[in-house]
């Protein structure tokens, strides 16, 4: 049931839905880093596999392959890298470049553009919902009506250039037809349009409801009245004074 939650809420909707948009991209991102990982820790671990084993380190950060990745993806993390750098520095004095790449590569570069994919796919998904509700701006509207009239215009004269009197004939019609395109109402004018004569529909719904509802008041209170007196005993009722002659 809490799942119903996604599907009532709109901004969580698109949220997730912009999620699933995004997820061949985040593959791609993530095979991307694995093979970042699987360098680095190749790299790492034939450079610094011996410094637990010489007792260097207290621990065996890059001993082999499945410590070097566990280290690496601490390191991604931002956590207590340079705790580990420092330890590794203490030995080797120019541990400090590969650390440095590694972490500009994964830390700041790969988790970006995760969060950049993310962040554009949830920017798209609200402004179609946008477009979709407030349809087109008037000026892209415009733009392409204009463009479409000037390259239907180009093909027939590329086209008809042997043929001047239907080549006229045409041009005078398609222009009349597209000058009123153009002059008809735009997208949002419509759309306006149309919710207005819904919201006049569903104010002459709603009087209807209330003249029936009224009606059906006074038929029930007046079955409700007759129903009582049929039920009142002879005695109850008062009979009328018989006039003195």
């Amino acid at each position: 049931r809490a799942l119903r939650l996604v599907t009532r809420i709109s901004t969580m909707r698109n949220l997730v839905l912009a999620l699933f948009s995004v997820i061949p991209k985040m593959t791609a991102i993530f095979m991307l880093l694995l093979l970042i990982f699987y360098i680095f820790a190749v790299m790492f671990t034939q450079l610094f596999k011996d410094l637990y084993r010489d007792g260097l380190v207290p621990e065996p950060y890059f001993s082999g392959l499945a410590y070097s990745l566990f280290t690496l993806f601490q390191m991604m993390t931002l956590d207590e890298w340079a705790n580990i750098q420092y330890e590794i520095a203490e030995t080797y004095s120019w541990a400090w470049i590969p650390f440095l790449v590694f972490i500009v590569i994964t830390g700041f570069v790969v988790v970006n553009l995760i969060i950049a994919v993310i962040c554009d796919a949830v920017h798209v998904m609200g402004g179609d919902e946008k477009a979709g509700l407030i349809g087109d701006d008037d000026e892209s509207y415009f733009s392409r009506e204009s463009n479409r009239v000037y390259k239907d215009r180009e093909g027939r004269m590329s086209g008809r250039e042997n043929n001047l009197p239907t080549l006229l004939e045409s041009n005078s019609f398609h222009d009349n037809s597209h000058i009123s395109g153009l002059t008809r109402k735009r997208p949002t004018e419509q759309r306006l349009e149309e919710l207005q004569n819904k919201l006049d529909e569903m104010v002459q719904v709603q009087d209807q409801m209330r003249k029936t509802i009224e009606a059906l008041t006074v038929m029930l209170v007046e079955n409700s009245s007759a129903e009582r007196q049929s039920t009142m005993p002879p005695s109850d009722i008062q009979e009328k004074p018989k006039p003195v002659p």
